[in-house]
Parts: structure tokens; sequence; C-alpha cells
């Protein structure tokens, strides 16, 4: 897919002057590459679908979508009728309308394939139609010729001149097109007022014209239509044949025991969501027909699975996120089809995010699926959250959960509502086992000490002085504004660790080493949110070619971050926790740990990231950023120790954890086990990771951040 800046765009068309056809030379190729159009039209025929079809094609792979205004070719006393009646009366003249146009105007014998194009694009919701009538007195017609046409990167062009949508227009008629850019800033102003002029038309703001969105009586019309032929886009369920390993094939038969309920709690790089699609492929062996949500948690994982179901299924996914408007037709007329097997449609799956997925429109449309409703849920300790607990009360026949890290850290409630809507966890898969059998890489492990200067352990004092107090009268049945209360008070004191000044010194410091050497690529510095523009301001110096990776960073620019980085052509990524679950960075080979905080779930996550196999990946490196007491400072403080001890026993368990399967066990430890000695701690150095965070439960803790 291109963007049209990279188009050979001239500035007028004549079709008379072009031999191959202007619809080759302009219109295929912006709808190829167009996320939007608006196009604006007086006269309409199937044979404009057939010539232009390579493009509408394409668009529907690129899930692109079709604005249209037409209008209608109206008797006078049809035009007099719908004037003067009521929104029922219109919508049947305009449904007679469309039905005549499709057996005569559309020429059905010698344009079946056009036709049944046309309707399932509007059947699916690529094209939203609108008909527009003049109610003025004069019994003109919407004569309009104007396309908007807007990319994946939000450059528009606009065609404005006498060219029909019909095949006369595109050949024997002498024609003529002009051509405006928004990127061209003579042009600018011109696409601008026409947008402008459609926008106010498609939203019935011209007083010339009344606009009629199509009813679900015209709709129908062309769904009927639809519905008797072939779907001409995507494809029947062509599997591809993936060697299931034997791991995979022992998690999905736990599963199928389970009578496909259950977790599957695998290190964060060994396959989940392949094992999953190995489950969901014999559900649908076994039943022949099925319907399946995948949930995720952030919007470019939707789009990441949708590749994976693609791949493996040969089928375009439902996609479901964001504004209803663009999913909320399409997933409707799917679930009719599937429920009574229209165009044999027995096998559908929809993907959204936990947030789209949890609405009650998504929830109530998804329980009108008739048999063996089936989910997916990606990184599911999320389902467990009270905002998504509305998911658990959906009748799902089948339910399959995935997560690394799959118990809630902090949140016993949450952790036992999810159990009890998958069951168990079937099947684990731990990191250990998966660099034993090389499914991940292995690693070595460097703690880098630091500690808090005298302000921000002040403050910390402080925070733990108020927070101490409140835990003494705060509990489950306080008010929520009590809890609330509390919770930011832990929040603001996790972030003084998270953000310790002494981080950004020392990761510099190590960056500004490493440059000296020839390893100083695919390198990912996780830090904390207010730190992220400062730490990219002051690598950059230094040599290295960096970019930040947050939410400001557009979706089509992240996928082009991240091929230059696996490329070698960015040096080093600098994230927040929008790479924390699911974002393959696979060709990482060294890391910087600066914002991890007390909660598993994240920076066990955020290691999976890192050991995931690339080319000439042999092995990664951890540099971990570990606050430890200072006692030139806690000396000064009545309950320093104690305080420091606290931190410490934050601390400890991430530092155990990834000491635990690294290749450098002993080194790793060297440094701080004296520290930990000092503390009276050593019990942490005989204990399972795991271990310590359930007895560190039981310690008051700061909320997740």
């Amino acid at each position: 897919m291109s963007c049209f800046k990279d188009l050979n765009l001239g500035l007028v068309y004549d079709t008379t002057e072009i031999e191959s056809g202007v619809e080759d030379e302009l219109i295929i190729p912006l709808l190829k590459n167009t996320k939007l159009c608006k196009r604006g039209v007086g006269y309409f025929s199937s044979s404009w679908i057939k010539i232009v079809s390579k493009g509408l094609l394409q668009l529907v792979e690129n899930d692109g979508k079709i604005n249209l205004i037409t209008s209608p070719k109206l008797t006078k006393e049809d035009w007099e009728a719908i004037k003067i009646g009521t929104l029922a009366q219109k919508d049947e003249i305009l449904k007679k309308v469309i039905k005549n146009t499709i057996d005569k105007e559309f020429l059905i014998k010698d344009a079946e394939d056009a036709l049944s194009l046309f309707s399932w694009l509007i059947a699916d919701g690529y094209i939203d139609l609108k008909i527009a009538v003049c109610i003025k007195d004069d019994y003109s017609d919407y004569h309009d010729k104007l396309a908007i046409f807007e990319d994946f990167e939000g450059n528009i062009v606009v065609l404005h001149g006498s060219l029909n949508d019909s095949e006369k227009g595109y050949s024997a008629n002498g024609e003529g097109l002009s051509v405006f850019r928004s990127w061209n800033e003579g042009q600018k102003d011109y696409v601008i007022e026409h947008i402008g002029r459609f926008d106010r038309i498609w939203n019935s703001q011209n007083p010339r014209y009344e606009v009629y969105p199509a009813s679900d009586a015209v709709k129908m019309v062309f769904e009927e239509y639809a519905h008797s032929h072939p779907k001409p886009y995507g494809a029947q369920v062509k599997k591809k044949q993936i060697e299931r390993r034997d791991y995979q094939e022992i998690a999905v038969k736990n599963l199928k025991n389970n009578n496909w309920h259950g977790i599957l709690s695998m290190a964060t790089g060994t396959g989940k969501t392949i094992t999953s699609l190995l489950a969901l492929d014999d559900i649908y062996n076994e039943t022949d027909k099925s319907f399946f949500v995948i949930y995720a948690p952030l919007t470019h994982l939707v789009k990441q699975w949708s590749t994976e179901v693609s791949n493996y299924f040969g089928i375009e996914p439902i996609i479901c996120f964001d504004s209803q408007k663009t999913w909320f037709d399409k997933l409707s007329s799917s679930i009719r089809n599937y429920n009574y097997g229209i165009n044999n449609t027995n096998f559908v799956i929809v993907i959204t995010t936990y947030a789209t997925g949890s609405s009650p429109t998504f929830l109530n449309m998804i329980s009108q699926v008739k048999k063996n409703l089936g989910m997916i849920a990606d990184e599911c300790h999320n389902i467990g959250s009270l905002t998504y607990s509305s998911i658990l009360d959906t009748d799902f026949q089948y339910r399959i959960g995935l997560s690394a890290t799959p118990e809630r850290w902090m949140d016993s409630e949450g952790t036992s509502n999810m159990m009890r809507f998958f069951d168990k966890v079937v099947y684990e898969y731990s990191l250990k086992e998966a660099i034993k059998n090389g499914k991940l890489t292995k690693y070595k492990y460097y703690p880098i000490l630091i500690s808090l200067n005298y302000d921000e352990y002040y403050k910390y004092n402080e925070l733990t002085s108020k927070i101490s107090k409140m835990a003494m009268y705060v509990n489950d049945d306080s008010d929520d504004d009590e809890k609330e209360k509390y919770k930011k008070l832990c929040i603001e004191r996790a972030k003084i660790l998270i953000l310790a000044n002494s981080k950004i010194q020392k990761t510099i410091e190590l960056l500004k080493k490493r440059y000296e050497t020839n390893d100083k690529s695919h390198i990912l510095v996780y830090c904390g949110d207010k730190q992220i523009s400062n730490m990219t301001e002051l690598i950059s110096p230094i040599g290295y070619r960096t970019h930040k990776f947050d939410s400001t960073v557009k979706n089509e620019d992240r996928n082009l971050l991240l091929k230059k980085f696996d490329e070698g052509e960015m040096d080093i990524l600098v994230a927040i926790r929008c790479l924390d679950e699911g974002v393959d960075v696979p060709s990482t080979k060294i890391a910087y740990f600066m914002g991890s905080n007390s909660n598993p779930k994240q920076f066990i996550q955020r290691r999976g990231r890192v050991l995931r196999k690339f080319p000439e990946k042999d092995y990664a490196e951890i540099y971990d950023l570990v606050v430890i007491p200072n006692v030139s400072i806690s000396d000064h403080f009545e309950n320093g120790r104690a305080l420091d001890e606290s931190i410490l026993k934050k601390e400890l368990p991430r530092v155990l954890e990834f000491a635990d399967c690294s290749d450098n066990k002993i080194e790793a430890l060297s440094e701080i086990k004296p520290v930990i000695i000092e503390y009276n701690l050593e019990l942490y150095l005989s204990m399972e990771p795991s271990e310590i965070f359930k007895l560190n439960k039981g310690v008051e803790d700061d909320e997740e951040y």
C-alpha cells in the first residue's frame, strides 16, 4: 500500500486524451490506497463497479470505506409524494425506485458480477449509501460530480469535474477532471472547500436537498440480491498448515478435556496466539459452525490478531473498536447470516478490544448468536477488572484465556471472578522451560543499583506516613472517596521509585559507555511516563538514532518505526507502557528497565518482549535500575531502617525473578546480596519468586502504576 504522495498524479485529466482510460490512470490507483472515499454523483450504474472492481477489492482488503451520495431517477409523482409523505412512505418510495434501478438500469444479465460486488459492499458496510432528493419546486436532480479520497496517512485528493460513475462517463463521453491535493499549499483551500461542500450535503445542511440514509428496507433490497450470489471478495476457510509443537498439542488437549474452558498460562513469546488458534481450529472441525470473539487489550493488538487469523484461516475477521459506526452494520449482518446460514456463513471471527467488547451494544449483539459462541481472551487478566466485568455475564460456550501472568496483582476478587469464568489454568509453560527448550532467547541480567536522593526520600517517607495512618481504617467497606484517596497516595509514592532521578543519570552514563563499542543498536529503553521526552532528548546527542514509542505516535508510524528498528536503521526506542502487552519487538538485544513497578505482570511481560527469537540473536541483555537503601540519607530519619527495608522488599521480587532464569544468576546477585543480608532478608534468596510475590501481598503495597 502506498500513500497518495507516491502516486504520479496529474493536474487535469481529459478522457479523450488517455488511451488506457482515466480509471486505470487515476481512479483505481486512488481506490487501492484509500481509507475513506466520499463520492457525490448524479447518475450511477453497475458498469462503473465493473470498471473499477480491482480498486474496490483492494479497498475492501484495506478495510476502507465509501460514503456515497447519489440521486435516484424519480418520476414527477414520486417526487411529489416524497415531498409530502411520512418517513415510512418516503422509505417505501425510495425502496421501489432502487428496486427498479436494479431491475432496469443495472442490466442484471450483463452485469451480475458488478451488481453482486456493489450489493455485498453495501451489505458488509463498506459503502454507506445516502440518497439526495431536491426539495425545491423545480423538480431537479442532485447532479454533482465530486470525489474525495483520503489515504491511511491523512493525505487527501479531491476530483471535481464532469465525470459520471457510468460506463459512458469513463469511456464514450468527452469528460474532464481537475485534481486537487491537500499537501499542495496552492490547492489546499480547494480541498477544504470541497470537503465542506460534501459534508454539508451528507449531513442534510444544504437547504436545496433532503438527504436520506439508506433505510433498512432499502438496504434489504441490496442484501437480498447479495445473499443470492457468492461474495466476490474474502475467502472460504482455507487453513494454513502449521506444524503443532508438542507442548501446543498438550495445551489444546487439556482445553478439550476441560470442555474447552481454561487458561493457558504461557510465557510471553511461546506462541499463545497460535496455540489458541489451533484450539479454535479443533472446535470448528468438531462443530462445522462456530462464532468466536477474540478480545485484545489494545487496538494495535487487534490488528496483530487480524493478521494471524487471516494467515491461518484464510478469512477476514470482523474488526470492532472505536466508533460504533465503523462496525455495527457489518457485525449485525454477519450475525444474521450466521444464524440463518445465509451464503453458507458457518465460521465467523470477531476481534475487538476489551473496551468495545464490554459495551452494552456489543454484548447485546453477540448475545443474539444462536449456536456455538466462543471467545479467546488475550491477556485475560484484564477480564477480571470491574471495568470489563460485564463480559463475564455473557454465555460463551467456549472460553479460552491467555496470559503469562493470569493472577491479578492486588485484586483477589477480580482474580476469583476471572477463574470462575474460565474454570482453571489448564496448561502452564514457564519462561524457564521456554528458554531451556530454545523457544526463547537466553539472557544475561544486570541489576544496576541506585538510590533516592534526599528530597525523594523525604517525600517517600512523608507519603508512607500518610498511607500507614489511612491503612488503619480504610478497607473494602470504606466509601469510594476514602479508597480513592488512599489509592492516589499509593500511586504517588510508587512514582517516586519509578521516576527516581538517579535512574536517568545512570542510564545515560551506561549508554555513553556502550556507544564507544560496536554493540549499539537494537536497544530498548523502558522509562516512566514523565521521563520519555527527557530521555529521548538526552540520548540523541550521544549519537544514537533514537525515537520515542508512546501513545503520541500514530499506529501507521509505529509500524514504520518497528520496521526500522528491526532493520537496524533505528538504534534505540524509548518506550513506556504501550509496549507492555503484545507489541512484538523481537529484534531487541539490549533493554534498560528504568520504570518498573512492583507488579509482576508488567515486568514479566516486558522481559518477554526482549526474549523473543530473532535471526542472529544469540542472547539478550537486561539492565534493571534497582532502588536500594542509602544509609547516609536514611540515617537522618527516625524510621529510616524500616523504610529502607520496605523499599527493598518492593524491588527484590523483580531482581530475584529476573536473576533466576538468567545465564549469569550468581554474577547478577553478587552486588545486591550484601544489601539483602544487611537487612536480614536472606530468606528471600531461598524462595521461589512466585512465593515472594505472595508473601509481599501481605505487606502494605502500592497500587499498580
